[in-house]
């Protein structure tokens, strides 16, 4: 879970601008460290000496990694425009008491590992054609594809108490606990930073920024994804697995689809 940093600096009345500029200066720096995922700043408008900035992390470690980090020549710079030392803290986003998900039919839950294997073979697709791949039209059309897939396999594998309708693996499980302890921690290639900031952008915004400066990688997401995608279909009942896991696996060829078929293999006995 993200934790927000807010820190409060105040300016003495004559250094008020500096200090404004300085906190802007600093911002792209912070953004650009390993865990940030946002930084605002804010100007209090009923004491303009204030100044409040919020940074989002993905860790207090992450926060106190990058603190370490910082010159000491910054430090002075900005120690001359304090009017008081600087305060902050760590806050955690607090959300009403989630409903417990409602449980779902063997039809239903059968119908989304149907779904799982389409969004699997879209995407290891995907990461094939994009090896050896010259038209850029259809570059951009698998590209495209590999986003929209490994999005909804990295939401579906590692969500929770997600909306009701979205449907996540801890469904499949008794105790939702029986699935995350199970599965491993997410891969450095699956993080905020590293993939979901990028994989949203590159589906549902129309932006200013560069979008094909992101090189993507869906042979690596691939192969961060499968692990933990093979522990959930080696967790579950085999009464849980749709009909394309028995129909269609057999037809797959290649080291994307050869543990799967192991797996179900076992199951079927």
């Amino acid at each position: 879970m993200s934790i927000s940093r807010i820190g409060e600096t105040q300016a003495k009345p004559e250094t008020t601008e500096a200090l404004r500029g300085f906190l802007i200066s600093i911002m792209p720096g912070i953004k650009s460290s390993q865990g940030c995922e946002s930084v605002t700043l804010y100007q209090s408008q009923d004491d303009p000496t204030k100044f409040t900035m919020i940074e989002v992390w993905d860790s207090i470690e992450s926060h106190q990694t990058s603190v370490k980090n910082i010159p000491p020549e910054m430090l002075a710079e900005i120690r001359p425009l304090l009017a008081s030392a600087p305060s902050g803290g760590y806050f955690g986003l607090v959300t009403q008491k989630n409903k417990p998900r409602k449980e779902r039919t063997i039809t239903e839950l059968c119908k989304i590992t149907d779904r799982l294997f389409y969004e699997w073979h879209m995407l290891t697709i995907s990461a094939q054609e994009l090896q050896d791949i010259t038209d850029k039209f259809l570059e951009s059309v698998f590209i495209e594809s590999g986003a929209i897939h490994s999005r909804a396999l990295v939401k579906f594998l590692y969500s929770s108490n997600s909306m009701s309708d979205d449907a996540i693996a801890e469904d499949f499980f008794i105790n939702a606990k029986l699935w995350t302890d199970a599965r491993s921690p997410m891969p450095a290639d699956l993080t905020y930073e590293n993939f979901v900031k990028f994989a949203n952008r590159q589906i549902a915004h129309i932006v200013y920024t560069d979008e094909d400066k992101h090189q993507w990688n869906f042979t690596a997401i691939a192969e961060a994804l499968q692990p933990t995608l093979e522990k959930f279909i080696e967790s579950i009942r085999q009464d849980q697995l749709g009909e394309r896991w028995f129909s269609l696996l057999d037809s797959q060829v290649g080291t994307y689809w050869e543990k799967f078929k192991q797996l179900v293999n076992s199951k079927s006995g």
